[in-house]
């Protein structure tokens, strides 16, 4: 509430998943470009040592590689509610998150609190910041289906900046309903602590279980 934004290596997501062992919060596959290869689509792999060439087709499957410098990027991940999606509207303009919604949450949080955020005001805050020379970087994530669609990055942008892919995540994922800051820099240190200013005139605190019961307004400005 006094305005420090957390936020952390993406590594430490990438290796959450296999540490955990079930999927959900950790992603293996965190900033990595994918390209869906159809049935019959030849791979050929070099040896590194002969340069000997091996050819071969595949039945179905997704080509993924990662730039590694990327798992140094610290990010910040935040659940973004929706007014039109995700709460039922009574007809005096008041909301309550969805059951389905709530539940989701409920179960994703467990007894953690919750700090509850305008976003307009937080989007103005993140656009003032400047940390060593650099402004943020964020925005909502996308989700896309990486056996049908193609990585919404271009192969050629993410060999040149592969930053772009933080903000894209695989269709499993789209539960976590991401919005995402990132420092666009490589960060030795695991966590990264960023003075943001005092955000206390647009945020409470509850705890999670009372996001079912909950009660909000919205103003013009959503």
């Amino acid at each position: 509430m006094d305005g420090t934004l957390h936020l952390r290596q993406a590594g430490v997501y990438i290796d959450l998943e296999k540490e955990q062992k079930e999927k959900g919060i950790g992603d293996r596959k965190e900033g990595s470009w994918s390209r869906h290869m159809p049935k019959d689509s030849l791979i050929v792999l070099t040896h590194p040592n002969t340069g000997q060439k091996l050819s071969y087709k595949v039945k179905h499957g997704v080509f993924n590689t990662r730039n590694d410098a990327i798992r140094l990027v610290p990010i910040s991940c935040f659940t973004y509610l929706s007014w039109e999606e995700d709460f039922d509207v009574d007809a005096d303009g008041i909301g309550k998150i969805k059951a389905d919604v709530a539940e989701e949450l409920i179960e994703q949080f467990g007894e953690r609190k919750v700090v509850a955020i305008q976003p307009q005001d937080f989007f103005r805050t993140l656009g003032n910041v400047n940390q060593d020379g650099l402004k943020l970087g964020y925005g909502f994530v996308q989700y896309y289906d990486d056996q049908k669609e193609p990585h919404p990055v271009s192969e050629e942008q993410y060999d040149k900046y592969p930053i772009p892919a933080l903000f894209c995540k695989r269709r499993f994922f789209e539960f976590q309903r991401e919005f995402r800051v990132v420092l666009p820099k490589q960060v030795e240190n695991l966590d990264t602590f960023i003075d943001i200013g005092d955000i206390r005139d647009y945020t409470f605190t509850l705890d999670v279980c009372e996001l079912s019961e909950k009660k909000f307004g919205i103003s013009d400005e959503k």
